[in-house]
């Protein structure tokens, strides 16, 4: 004799409760159809059901929203276990359950995957600092480097601002200078006297730069490559800075010069009103072009001092350029005297 498929009696038990009106499966019905498992053989033990496949979870949620569907029944009918045994089936210890403990799990996950990969990351950047042994000696080949360059950088510097000193006595002689004698010789505004006093030796100290000290200045920095030194031309023109004293112990006799004249004669003040208005004097006064002269030759002194610094104790250009300080020396103390005279001046106005 065949057996009774349990399928089929769980088919037409919902067919009955259907028929009766849609009444529920309540505990005992359930029970009355769990009464067969006490026929069952001694010593043979009712499997519980497997839990179902994670990734049909969704689905399952979605059949017990089923209108249809009530507690305890799915697809399949009534379930031969009791309702105990269906609140004991738990999803494998690896597995979670659907819902915002699932997705507060899956987001730590994904927090410690990546904390752990930056930490990875930075173990790795962090690998080339062994290398540190090449980094030193190239640092040291730099300042090996520097050294050199630091006195390149002073020579340049001593060219560069030569070059614009030879361009404000350009201005001072051959602008200022030039014009205000013309007017002086032409008319009777103000007297001749007046002018030369006020540029004193102005003339002799711009053809000392333009055509001598510039030019060799020049030539050596364009063959710096060959003959890396500036001690032996400072050397060669240290003894013409002397002419600086005249222009020196003027300087003061014609600050007053200037004010004076400026306010005694309307031609006078013209002509330097209108020079100062022009683009070379860069909107700088009379007096200030003036004090450059005076503040040259303690520039020179501070160059050489600093390239002295730099310059390696066994350099052949260090016995040129100690002498050449030593007469530049000399000639800086009258244009400091004369600069400390001057402030004093200003302070009592």
């Amino acid at each position: 004799m065949e057996k009774e498929d349990p399928r089929n009696r769980m088919t037409v038990f919902d067919m009955v409760s259907k028929f009766e009106g849609g009444r529920s499966r309540t505990d005992e019905d359930q029970w009355k159809l769990a009464k067969p498992q006490a026929l069952m053989p001694p010593g043979v033990r009712l499997q519980a059901p497997k839990p179902a496949n994670p990734e049909h979870w969704p689905q399952r949620e979605q059949n017990r929203e089923t209108p249809q569907r009530k507690h305890g029944e799915d697809s399949r009918g009534p379930r031969h276990s009791p309702p105990t045994a269906r609140k004991v089936c738990k999803p494998p210890d690896n597995t979670e359950a659907p819902g915002p403990s699932r997705d507060l799990t899956w987001k730590r996950m994904h927090s410690f995957r990546k904390r752990h990969s930056t930490q990875r990351l930075i173990q790795r950047e962090v690998k080339p600092a062994l290398e540190e042994p090449e980094e030193k000696e190239t640092v040291k080949e730099e300042k090996k480097e520097t050294v050199e360059e630091k006195l390149f950088k002073i020579a340049k510097e001593l060219l560069d601002t030569e070059k614009a000193y030879v361009s404000r006595l350009h201005l001072l002689d051959q602008v200022f200078y030039a014009e205000l004698l013309k007017e002086a010789r032409s008319g009777n505004s103000f007297p001749e006297d007046v002018v030369k006093q006020i540029f004193s030796n102005i003339s002799s100290v711009f053809q000392f730069h333009q055509q001598f000290f510039l030019p060799e200045l020049q030539r050596r920095m364009d063959d710096w490559g060959s003959n890396p030194r500036i001690g032996d031309i400072l050397q060669k023109v240290a003894p013409f800075l002397k002419m600086y004293g005249q222009y020196v112990c003027c300087f003061d006799r014609a600050m007053d010069l200037i004010t004076t004249w400026m306010e005694k004669s309307p031609r006078f003040e013209e002509i330097v009103l209108d020079i100062q208005k022009r683009e070379a004097c860069g909107n700088l006064t009379l007096q200030h072009h003036m004090l450059e002269p005076v503040q040259r030759v303690p520039r020179y002194e501070m160059l050489l001092k600093d390239y002295l610094k730099k310059l390696p104790p066994g350099s052949p250009d260090r016995a040129d350029s100690e002498k050449s300080l030593e007469i530049i020396f000399e000639a800086a103390k009258h244009s400091n005297a004369a600069i400390a005279d001057m402030v004093k001046s200003f302070l009592m106005l």
